[in-house]
């Protein structure tokens, strides 16, 4: 089965949905990933999610973004968990069997990304940067290599 794939358009409009949730979780979230850096649709949509920065003396001051309780709201915008990991949490758009992909990285959390296993499908992304944005190096894929 082909992974749905998501255009700037798409992401910029369910992050107009995300953005209220995030905010009554004490957070904001903020578009990265290939959708914003390269030409053409991708297989997944990234969103960095970030603690609001109040003073800790502040009511509203949360230590970290309530993960499972943001992640739980995103019920009312059709937004459900696929699979928790340490600081990406892959949810899906409407069914699973959809394959409509986004990946919510939580800035706070400490940890190493590569903890973090890839979206099915990877390998369908081209790979073209968008003109004018990258020399065609800085967001060059990285190729994994395996350990022994």
């Amino acid at each position: 089965m082909k992974t749905h794939k998501w255009t700037l358009e798409e992401a910029v409009a369910i992050a107009k949905q995300i953005e209220p949730i995030a905010r009554q979780h004490g957070a904001h979230i903020g578009l990265t990933g290939g959708v914003l850096y390269w030409e053409g649709a991708r297989k997944d949509v990234d969103f960095i999610v970030y603690r609001h920065q109040v003073p800790q003396d502040d009511p509203a001051y949360l230590p970290e973004v309530p993960v499972d309780a943001f992640v739980d709201a995103l019920r009312a915008v059709d937004i459900y968990l696929f699979k928790p990991m340490h600081r990406v949490y892959k949810v899906t758009l409407g069914d699973p069997a959809e394959r409509r992909f986004i990946d919510l990285i939580f800035a706070d959390r400490t940890g190493d990304l590569s903890d973090d296993s890839k979206t099915p499908d990877a390998a369908d992304d081209e790979t073209k940067p968008v003109a004018g944005v990258d020399d065609g190096t800085q967001f060059a894929p990285i190729e994994e290599t395996a350990v022994g």
